[in-house]
């Protein structure tokens, strides 16, 4: 099907001059901070960085992860969560994945120390570099706020020290930046029960944005309108997804939220609860209104032999709440799913049998 020409007239598009490169980087506390349009861009840019061929990644993980090391040329090779060590040496660099279900393993953390290069990945957790407390750790770090924020980009890759990232940088994928954004105004539009024409167009736009984003070759820059929406990203906003999920914590669990959910810096949190019975309270907190992504389907990102069951124990609830909805959907996320007896909040999945 040829595409037509495109429209001229009604609401003019986004000035091309928003979809410019952003300031590349930042220094903050003595670290770099690589803005960029994704975290799968962090992890290339990481990966061109870390002059290291091989890298070591915990299985289960990302299948994008694993597509974006290979594109840039890396062998990747992966290593049970808790057995780091046995394989794990000076030539290779590591990741440390703070996943959706907990943060790496604490044999792992001390294992990591054998290898020249580190990448914590925090994409899975709601926070911004500005809430990563200053530390010396020798890490790199990886993290993305487009899971938990309405924004065009919100990809982040923080090097320690002061150091150049620029080099081989790509221009923004205005395609990309302008979906994300479409979908994210689109939710913002009061009324949508009235008019669910504008949800179903919002759901319609996600995933022709991730399409967009592809797996990249060359790390992309954020744009300046993706760099201008994450500055407007306060401390009250990233406060109230981290009660918000605290709040589900303490609703769904018998366990304290403060020991279930660890800390990072100041803030920050999870972004994903794993959930037994996975399908069958997905579809009725759907129809309760309620859209909980499974990110990893069937397992197919593993080789691992359990990886079908820990991605069948794995559902996003979502923590993009406002204060003022906060109680009124933690007790429906709660009704619902006290209608399954079984149904429990997991606090580790695991890929062994």
């Amino acid at each position: 099907m040829t595409a037509g020409p495109r429209f001229i007239g009604g609401n003019p598009p986004l000035a091309d001059e928003w979809f410019a490169p952003a300031a590349d980087e930042t220094t903050v506390d003595g670290r770099t901070i690589a803005w960029l349009a994704s975290g799968r861009d962090g992890y290339l840019l990481a990966a061109r960085s870390s002059g290291r061929s091989t890298w070591l990644v915990p299985d289960p993980i990302c299948p994008v992860v694993i597509d974006v090391l290979r594109a840039a040329g890396c062998i990747v090779q992966a290593y049970r969560p808790g057995h780091l060590a046995e394989v794990v040496n000076p030539a290779v660099a590591v990741a440390l994945v703070w996943d959706v279900a907990a943060g790496p393993d604490m044999a792992d953390v001390a294992a990591a120390a054998g290898s020249a290069f580190i990448l914590e990945d925090r994409c899975l957790w709601a926070g911004l570099p500005a809430d990563l407390a200053p530390d010396s750790r020798p890490q790199w770090i990886v993290g993305s706020a487009r899971k938990w924020l309405g924004t065009a980009e919100g990809g982040w890759l923080i090097a320690p020290g002061a150091q150049s990232l620029v080099t081989g940088r790509n221009p923004p994928d205005a395609r990309h930046a302008a979906l994300q954004l479409a979908a994210a105004a689109v939710r913002s539009a009061r009324g949508l029960s009235e008019h669910p024409q504008l949800e179903a167009a919002s759901l319609a736009l996600v995933p022709l944005a991730e399409d967009a984003v592809g797996t990249p070759l060359i790390p992309r820059a954020m744009s300046v309108l993706g760099r201008s929406l994450l500055a407007q990203s306060n401390a009250r906003i990233r406060s109230d997804r981290q009660a918000t999920a605290r709040a589900l914590v303490r609703s769904l669990t018998a366990r304290a939220a403060e020991a279930w959910i660890p800390a990072l810096g100041a803030n920050g949190v999870r972004l994903a609860l794993p959930i037994a019975e996975r399908d069958a309270c997905r579809a009725a907190l759907h129809a309760a209104g309620i859209l909980a992504p499974i990110h990893w389907p069937n397992g197919a990102w593993s080789g691992a032999a359990g990886a079908q069951r820990a991605s069948a124990q794995t559902l996003t609830l979502p923590v993009a709440v406002d204060a003022a909805q906060r109680d009124a959907y933690v007790a429906r996320v709660a009704t619902v799913l006290a209608r399954f007896p079984h149904a429990r909040v997991i606090e580790r999945t695991s890929c062994d049998d």
